[in-house]
C-alpha cells in the first residue's frame, strides 16, 4: 500500500455501531480502516483514486497512480458529524517503460528502478493531472462525493467543528469547503507560493484563528480570524513545481481576481 500520510485513529459510526478505528490513505489509490483495538480489517483497500496497472512495454504505458501516489503525506480530516474522512488525492500517472536489463533500467535520478526491470519515461503532455477531494463514509465504506481541484492535493485538510474543511492549493489559493455538501464556499488568493502544508487552527483569548503557511522561493504566513471578513488584495504570481520532477520548469500561473469574500 505505501502509506505515506500520518494515520488518524477516529471514534466512529462503523456499520451502525460505534468503533475505535485506525483509518489511512496510501500511494496505490486505496483507503483502509482497522480496528484500533484488534487490529481487524475494517475496510480494505477502498478505491479513491484511478487504478491502472497494464504491462509494461518498450515504448511505454500510463500507470495510475503514478509516482507521486493517489495519496501522497497530505493528512486527511474526520467530521464526525457527517461521518465522513476527507481524503485528498492525486491523479497524475506516470509513464513506465519495459526494459531489456537492469543496466538499462537504472538511471541516476531511479537506481531502484533496476530491481524492477522498468524505468521511468516522460508523461505526455496532453494528459491531465489534477486533484480530488473524495468524501469517505465511515459507516458504509463508500465515497459520499468526490470534488475535483485544479492541481494535485498535497497540502492536505484541516476541519473544525463548524463542519468546514480548509486547504490550500499549488496555485496559492486557500479554500473552505462545506464537508456536508462537498461544495467550496470561500476562497482567498494568496501572494505567495504554492501551498503545500495543511492549516493549523488555534485560540488566543477564546477567539479561533486559521493559520497556513506557502513555500517556495517567497515564503509567507497567512494568520485568519474565523468569522471575519477581509477584502483580497491583487493576486501575487504562484509557482505550480513540483520538486519531484527533475524536468519541472516551474510553470508560472497567476489569478487575478480581486474580490471580497468572507469567512
Amino acid at each position: 500500500m505505501t502509506p505515506q500520510p500520518p494515520p488518524m485513529i477516529l471514534n466512529a459510526t462503523v456499520k451502525g455501531q460505534k468503533k475505535k478505528i485506525v483509518v489511512e490513505g496510501g500511494k496505490s489509490g486505496q483507503w483502509f480502516a482497522w480496528d484500533a483495538k484488534t487490529g481487524d480489517v475494517v475496510w480494505d483497500g477502498i478505491p479513491f483514486a484511478k487504478i491502472q496497472h497494464p504491462k509494461p512495454t518498450p515504448e511505454g504505458v500510463l500507470v495510475y497512480p503514478g509516482v507521486l501516489g493517489g495519496e501522497n503525506y497530505a493528512p486527511e480530516t474526520y467530521d464526525p458529524e457527517t461521518n465522513y474522512v476527507l481524503i485528498p488525492g492525486i491523479e497524475s500517472p506516470s509513464l513506465i517503460k519495459s526494459a531489456k536489463s537492469q543496466d538499462e533500467a537504472s538511471t541516476p535520478d531511479s537506481p531502484g528502478a533496476q530491481a524492477f526491470g522498468t524505468s521511468l519515461g516522460e508523461t505526455p503532455a496532453n494528459v491531465e493531472s489534477y486533484g480530488t477531494i473524495t468524501a469517505m463514509n465511515v459507516d458504509t465504506g463508500k465515497q459520499a462525493y468526490q470534488v475535483k481541484t485544479k492541481d494535485a492535493m498535497r497540502g492536505g485538510l484541516t476541519s473544525t467543528d463548524s463542519g468546514i474543511a480548509f486547504y490550500g492549493e499549488l496555485d496559492g489559493k486557500i479554500n473552505a469547503l462545506d464537508i456536508k455538501s462537498g461544495k467550496v464556499i470561500w476562497t482567498f488568493q494568496t501572494s505567495g507560493d504554492n501551498i503545500q502544508a495543511a492549516p493549523a487552527v488555534f485560540k488566543v483569548d477564546g477567539k479561533s484563528y486559521l493559520t497556513f503557511t506557502s513555500g517556495g522561493t517567497k515564503p509567507k504566513v497567512y494568520v485568519f480570524g474565523l468569522g471575519g471578513d477581509k477584502t483580497q488584495g491583487k493576486a501575487g504570481t504562484a509557482d505550480t513545481g513540483s520538486a519531484h520532477n527533475a524536468n519541472d520548469d516551474n510553470t508560472k500561473n497567476s489569478d487575478n481576481t480581486d474580490k471580497k469574500n468572507r469567512q
